[in-house]
């Protein structure tokens, strides 16, 4: 049961919603989550003040740092602002540089190595699993489908256009992870009778991306630590 639930928060792959900075359309993984439709705190502040910086996109990349594009009215991809304050391009950063300052007390970050050979593969992604120490040594098969973890997914701001769709979006409120703009979604998912802590944090800088979520057992706040912590 609990490997379905997984499949749907971290183990998905939709090309509709991740997209190339230069409009070429690529594949790569995404977080597929099932949501429900719940009411969230501050979501009509949310959606009318990201509705009045649509009507500028200057506006809206030099204030928030990043333009939204909508495909349709459930789709939407989020692209990151990749220019420094003084509008030059934004120094490069390695995503194999970026470091886990916090990690939950017998959690690890383990790197997913990438494949070229397998659908979905993207070098401009970085995938990292943090998983119970006791899950070393099984396979990326196994660990697919193992409950309690999350993913993050880190690429170079700009590169990579990460999206929301089949509804999610409007559980999507704005805060802030060490004074980055960051998409937050956290609920509890209903799914066959149990109950389920969903979180997911999308935030950047003019450098680094990333993304990450999924159903863990340490929950939400433990995830806005991992995010705190991260450094690069």
């Amino acid at each position: 049961m609990k490997k379905d639930v997984m499949r749907r928060a971290i183990g998905g792959i939709d090309p509709r919603l991740v997209e190339s900075a230069d409009a070429e359309p690529v594949k790569a993984p995404r977080k597929s989550l099932g949501f429900k439709r719940v009411a969230v705190i501050a979501l009509a502040v949310v959606l009318t003040v990201c509705g009045l910086l649509m009507l500028n996109a200057n506006v809206r990349a030099a204030v928030l740092g990043f333009v939204l594009n909508w495909e349709d009215e459930e789709n939407v991809r989020i692209h990151w602002n990749v220019e420094s304050e003084e509008g030059e391009p934004a120094d490069a950063v390695d995503i194999h540089d970026v470091a886990f300052g916090y990690l939950p007390e017998g959690y690890v970050a383990h790197d997913i190595p990438g494949d070229p050979d397998l659908e979905g593969y993207d070098p401009r992604i970085r995938t990292v699993r943090i998983m119970p120490a006791e899950y070393e040594g099984m396979t990326e098969g196994e660990l697919s489908s193992v409950p309690d973890q999350i993913i993050v997914y880190i690429s170079r701001a700009g590169d990579i256009d990460w999206g929301y769709g089949n509804g999610s979006y409007d559980l999507t409120y704005m805060s802030k992870i060490n004074g980055m703009d960051a998409f937050m979604v956290h609920q509890i998912y209903e799914y066959e009778g149990e109950s389920y802590e969903v979180g997911d944090i999308m935030f950047s800088d003019d450098k680094i991306t990333v993304n990450i979520g999924g159903i863990w057992e340490p929950g939400f706040d433990e995830t806005i630590k991992i995010a705190e912590g991260m450094t690069w």
